[in-house]
């Protein structure tokens, strides 16, 4: 068994994997809405009629245009019948998997704040938009 040395983060290290735990918990929710919208016919005012919201909020949310809370993640999964498992991934198992990836960087916008993720594939042209992130998001989930 391979020994495990506990080491001091770095801010951009913290960064990475609140970035990555907070896309892993939206791609989860998008999946479980998606879920129940094809098998069961649910809808966005439909869910946001279950938990006494608005539909524009909710409508936001799943496409990422807004912040999310995991409060919120979790209410929405529950309120669509699932519960979210946290199950722990070994970093030294997970990096082989994102090797190209790179933090976001531009000379056209400052760096994106309260985004569900901050990397964008390596070699990969920036779309010209304001919200890259939802771009890149869109395209995860498709």
């Amino acid at each position: 068994m391979a020994g495990f040395d506990l080491k001091k983060l770095s801010d951009v290290e913290q960064s990475d994997y609140k970035a990555d735990g907070r896309m892993r918990a939206y791609l989860a929710l998008k999946s479980a809405f998606k879920k129940r919208a094809k098998e069961n016919g649910v809808t966005v005012k439909a869910l946001a009629d279950a938990l006494g919201r608005d539909k524009g909020q909710i409508s936001r949310v799943l496409s990422a245009r807004s912040g999310i809370t995991l409060d919120t993640i979790v209410l929405l999964t529950s309120a669509l019948g699932f519960r979210l498992a946290f199950l722990p991934e070994a970093v030294e198992e997970m990096r082989p998997h994102n090797w190209t990836a790179e933090p976001i960087t531009n000379s056209y916008s400052p760096p994106a704040k309260n985004v569900v993720g901050s990397f964008f594939l390596a070699g990969s042209q920036l779309p010209k938009t304001s919200n890259v992130m939802s771009t890149v998001i869109g395209q995860a989930t498709k």
